[in-house]
């Protein structure tokens, strides 16, 4: 896989929260898990939720029942608090009134005009007979809830977000209807040509050099919470390190025992450069040679790294770049036209919000 671009499907176009993402030439790290189509780092990954229990209450009752109508049809606070959790966690859960007055003007807008595009692209796609089943929502609630490790810790995020069962339920239906809908009437028509990538590949050279890179695969065992949980963990990368040493296949060790989002893929996230790896997995990775192992401990918890390959740096040529160059260009263009889409509909709609926020910005 190539290190100048991380890209996003069009299945995951949209969060569940409303924001219309976009692909971008980024180094390649290891991948996020999924939500109802949205991107979500998984217990104990770096970068994942945050917050946690942490959250809880804290930002509540920040506004009124109702912030905003779209057509008729109420925003509520409540969603909109719940936004606030969700981008308060991946900041450590400060408290609200520490923001700077002006930060939580534009964040209020920005949030809400998120709410406002996903009622009105869900009642888009509905109109248009877009249909998820309580079967098919009741699977992807099934795949979140096995990625936690237990319903304590599952409903500690949730309480962490802000949401209770029913409300991830409904999060879960309405991106899957929002996701069908952009796969069905939005990146059905869009193509990229080879021409399309000739000219991009021509005119960023410096989107596809690269730096030194190592290809890995881990298990990981969470860091416990408490002495006793720590000490179990540590006995546990132990024993699988100590399989791994008399020859067990590690891919399906991986596959058996990880807790990271990359046990689907036996263990494998891919070439890394050194600055999207935590420090201390990235100093065993690097000096490593290739087809070594080493248990590493980091903050979110113990790690046996095995070096699958290594790249020093360069430019990856057109002809290596192509899959994930489309990919990129596919996802471009999606964006474009939801972009137009939504702009579209808020034209159509009769929207007022009915609370202070920061001065209107591009949805």
């Amino acid at each position: 896989m190539i290190y100048f671009l991380r890209l996003l499907s069009a299945g995951v176009l949209f969060i569940a929260a409303g924001c219309v993402c976009s692909g971008s030439p980024v180094q390649e790290g290891p991948p996020a898990q999924e939500i109802g189509g949205a991107p979500v780092a998984a217990p104990g990954e770096q970068g994942g939720r945050g917050g946690g229990a942490d959250g809880a209450g804290k930002y509540r009752n920040l506004f009124p029942d109702v912030v905003a109508t779209v057509n008729g049809a109420p925003v509520s606070g409540r969603d909109l608090e719940t936004a606030v959790s969700r981008e308060m966690a991946s900041m450590g859960n400060p408290e609200w009134k520490s923001l700077r007055e002006e930060y939580r003007g534009d964040l209020v807008y920005n949030l809400v005009t998120n709410l406002i595009n996903t009622k009105l692209l869900y009642a888009e796609a509905v109109a248009g007979g877009i249909f998820i089943s309580d079967s098919e929502v009741q699977d992807e609630y099934l795949k979140v809830a096995g990625r936690f490790k237990n319903d304590k810790e599952m409903k500690a995020y949730m309480a962490g977000q802000n949401i209770d069962n029913d409300q991830m339920i409904r999060d879960i239906h309405s991106a899957m209807v929002i996701s069908k809908y952009i796969d069905e009437a939005i990146r059905s028509g869009i193509m990229v040509t080879e021409g399309e990538m000739e000219k991009f590949y021509s005119e960023n050279p410096d989107q596809f050099r690269y730096p030194d890179l190592v290809r890995t695969s881990h298990i990981m065992i969470a860091a416990g919470k408490n002495q006793k949980e720590e000490a179990l963990a540590k006995q546990r990368i132990d024993d699988l390190m100590a399989r791994v040493g008399r020859g067990e296949d590690f891919a399906a060790l991986a596959r058996e025992h990880s807790m990271s989002p990359s046990a689907s893929q036996g263990g494998d996230i891919g070439y890394s450069a050194r600055d999207n790896l935590p420090a201390e997995y990235a100093d065993a990775a690097f000096s490593l040679p290739v087809g070594d192992a080493r248990v590493v401990k980091t903050q979110e918890g113990h790690f046996i790294v095995k070096v699958t390959g290594k790249k020093k740096a360069g430019t990856a040529s057109l002809d290596e770049s192509k899959e994930r160059l489309a990919e990129f260009l596919l996802n471009e263009k999606i964006q474009g036209a939801l972009h137009k889409k939504i702009n579209q509909l808020r034209d159509a709609a009769e929207i007022e919000i009915l609370i202070p926020a920061g001065a209107p910005l591009e949805p």
